[in-house]
């Protein structure tokens, strides 16, 4: 399976939670949508959740609602190609990394 994708294929495919899980896991075999801290995750994963959903307005009217993701890339290496795959994707920002119990952590918002 190839993790490379084209910058827009993100807005072209995910309209809903279930699309996004399914287009995660194109990339790796280990989506996690909100998962309880009592389920093992196995790594490497890439663990998501609604962060926001930003609201603009014009004239007192609805006229863009986009929806901001969390994801986060779990992966012992640091050098994965997991992050570089979120990291091409066109409605992609990459926020922060951080390392814990020796797994590298590089966290992204995705916006569609």
């Amino acid at each position: 399976q190839s993790i490379h994708r084209s910058k827009s294929e993100l807005g072209e495919i995910v309209k809903t939670q279930l699309d996004l899980q399914e287009f995660l896991l194109t990339i790796t075999d280990n989506v996690y949508h909100q998962p309880p801290e009592s389920r093992k995750m196995v790594y490497p994963c890439i663990q998501y959740s609604l962060e926001r959903k930003p609201v603009d307005y014009a004239g007192n009217t609805k006229y863009k609602n986009t929806r901001a993701w969390q994801v986060i890339v779990m992966d012992y290496n640091a050098n994965s190609d997991i992050p570089v795959a979120i990291e091409a994707l066109e409605y992609s920002r990459f926020d922060r990394t951080y390392t814990a119990d020796q797994l590298n952590h590089f966290v992204y918002t995705l916006f569609f």
